[in-house]
């Protein structure tokens, strides 16, 4: 199960709140903790360490417990409360060097000034390490490398001129780029980031890497995501997949795999069901040949295809692909971006199921391991929206679930 309100709460003082309201009201009804224990199916230990804070409750204690101690709903609202303003506190901090990143682009074709050529070791390692930052969604230190990176690359293009080394600062400004459309994408600078892609795509051209005009495929797609142009992410990703060459190469199996993922994702927005069930099968024999791990910036391997699957049955509104999901949980060693964005599908899949206090629960897992990556989600700002609308409710009346089952 994912965690409850501890993990809700910024610190102590919302499970003392809530524990000294549950200890009025229930005293104010003359209940002991056993007797409440029992109305609310919970023992009276755990009643008892809910009121001194030493446990945390759930959304359905609370909503029992009002029941019970006929409370109108305030400790219900008291735990919201508390999961509200989780949803607010950690906010990254303002990420003004997206202006950086504008202006370093600017610097395509005419090189930075300073003249001296750059070392292609050292912007190698560079590359590696703000890559390895986005992958571990800490943005703020992406946007403090990243601008001066693009700048030294583009100085490089200039200076460099046998055929190999110019195959290779194309293919780090590939993934320098893929670090700044990281930032930009997620603070919603939908047309820097389309700017972005299209010059990922030519610089992969000019690298000659198959394996990196997969990735800048994949990435493509985020602009039609953002424009619900669903049946030409489709066609991008189908035409991007013909492109791949069948050699039997490790990164190119993963650039396969990743691409079926994002297409599986594509189709289940959609309501394909068919083709969503395709890219999977075909994701799926791809992991057969690729161990987990980071392909020219994008996690593909037997973990990235489960968060995927989870990610197409809510977007399906499978209820039985949410419960296949429901008990495995990401290892540590998958990038922490990864891992959040499955607690943020399925946080938004719990609530479609009317699982509200999960739900929360799930952002806060979320928000826990990667919190910039949760705070500027656009499915965590609908998802905590609608959670905010839901209110207390009586235990014996959760709504009806919007996922399907299947048969």
């Amino acid at each position: 199960m994912v965690r409850a309100l501890k993990d809700l709460q910024p610190d102590r003082s919302h499970g003392d709140r809530l524990g000294a309201e549950l200890r009025r009201w229930r005293v104010q009804r003359s209940l002991s903790q056993d007797r409440l224990g029992v109305a609310i199916c919970h023992s009276g230990a755990l009643v008892s360490k809910v009121e001194r804070a030493e446990r945390s409750a759930t959304l359905e204690f609370c909503e029992r417990a009002d029941t019970v101690l006929e409370s109108g709903g305030a400790l219900a609202r008291l735990w919201i409360s508390a999961a509200a303003e989780l949803s607010t506190a950690v906010q990254s901090p303002t990420l003004k060097p997206i202006d950086d990143v504008r202006r370093a682009l600017g610097c395509l074709g005419i090189g930075g000034e300073d003249e001296t050529v750059p070392d292609l070791d050292r912007l190698n390692g560079a590359v590696a390490e703000v890559n390895r930052l986005r992958l571990d969604a800490r943005y703020d230190e992406v946007a403090a490398m990243v601008p001066r990176i693009i700048v030294d690359l583009a100085s490089a293009e200039l200076h460099v001129t046998n055929g190999w080394s110019r195959r290779r600062v194309a293919a780090l400004m590939v993934l320098a780029l893929r670090a700044a459309d990281g930032l930009a994408f997620k603070l919603g600078h939908h047309d820097l980031s389309a700017r972005l892609v299209d010059l990922m795509t030519v610089r992969a051209q000019l690298s000659e890497d198959p394996a990196l005009a997969a990735a800048a495929a994949y990435v493509g797609t985020e602009t039609y995501f953002a424009t619900g142009d669903l049946d030409t992410a489709h066609r991008a990703l189908i035409v991007a997949l013909d492109r791949v060459p069948g050699r039997d190469r490790t990164a190119l199996h993963a650039a396969r795999g990743a691409l079926h993922m994002r297409a599986a994702v594509v189709s289940g927005r959609g309501g394909r069901t068919d083709d969503a069930a395709a890219h999977l099968g075909e994701a799926r024999r791809a992991t057969w040949r690729v161990p987990e791990g980071v392909y020219c910036g994008t996690a593909f391997g037997t973990a990235s295809l489960r968060i995927h699957e989870l990610a197409v049955a809510a977007e399906l509104h499978d209820a039985a692909g949410v419960e296949r999901a429901t008990g495995w949980h990401p290892p540590s060693r998958l990038a922490a971006e990864r891992r959040s964005h499955y607690y943020i599908e399925l946080g938004r899949a719990q609530l479609d199921l009317g699982r509200f206090g999960d739900a929360h629960a799930s952002l806060a897992t979320a928000r826990g391991i990667a919190p910039q990556h949760t705070s500027e989600h656009p499915q965590v700002r609908r998802v905590v929206a609608a959670l905010r609308q839901t209110g207390p409710r009586p235990a014996s009346a959760a709504p009806r679930s919007r996922i399907r089952t299947s048969p």
